[in-house]
């Protein structure tokens, strides 16, 4: 799974770049040079979350057996900001900083007491966004970050790597925009889309 997203990614990436660099265009030659986006996804799966809280509890007869009774798992989805830089009108480089969230509630059939879990995820990554369609008020392109942060549960911290890929993304507008995602991450608080809002200045 992993191998061949960052494969589709790889290829993605240079596809776009082919189709642009032809352009020769400057730093000094962008109407705006940076960007700021605040964007939100929904969490569908907490299956990182699941393995952490196994790995930590061990996987002992005893500990399966002593362990803590979970009850549903809920989060407030995924949040990132970013701050990008538009060297070309065809390449923009981001730096993307996410989280997310869970809380559940536990049964100690030891102690007989219920508590509330919580845990978080946090990822910071630089982003590459190449441009493939550009549009009066429509711009398409593909993007691809590498990075890392920390997956923090029941006082447990644990650091992890980072990936994210949008094969396919949109942003509405000029000044100010709207943006619209179709992709996919390894611990970065994405999954299938994500939904912003941002502006160039």
């Amino acid at each position: 799974m992993k191998r061949h997203l960052f494969i589709s990614a790889i290829i993605a990436l240079f596809a776009a770049i082919t189709l642009n660099a032809r352009e020769k265009q400057t730093w000094e030659g962008q109407p705006y040079r940076y960007e700021v986006i605040v964007g939100v996804a929904p969490i569908l799966d907490h299956t990182a979350f699941y393995e952490f809280i196994s790995e930590n509890f061990g996987s002992s007869m005893l500990d399966l057996i002593y362990a803590p009774e979970n009850g549903p798992v809920y989060t407030a989805g995924g949040y990132s900001a970013e701050f990008g830089l538009n060297f070309r009108n065809w390449f923009t480089l981001t730096f993307n900083a996410s989280a997310s969230g869970i809380w559940h509630s536990a049964y100690d059939e030891i102690t007989r007491r219920s508590d509330i879990k919580s845990g978080a995820q946090l990822s910071l990554m630089p982003v590459a966004r190449l441009s493939w369609y550009h549009g009066r008020t429509v711009k398409m392109y593909t993007s691809l970050g590498f990075g890392g942060g920390l997956t923090v549960y029941d006082d447990i911290v644990k650091p992890h790597l980072s990936m994210y890929f949008v094969p396919v993304g949109m942003q509405f507008g000029n000044k100010v925009f709207g943006t619209l995602e179709w992709g996919t991450g390894i611990n970065a608080n994405m999954q299938a889309v994500r939904v912003g809002i941002g502006m160039k200045f």
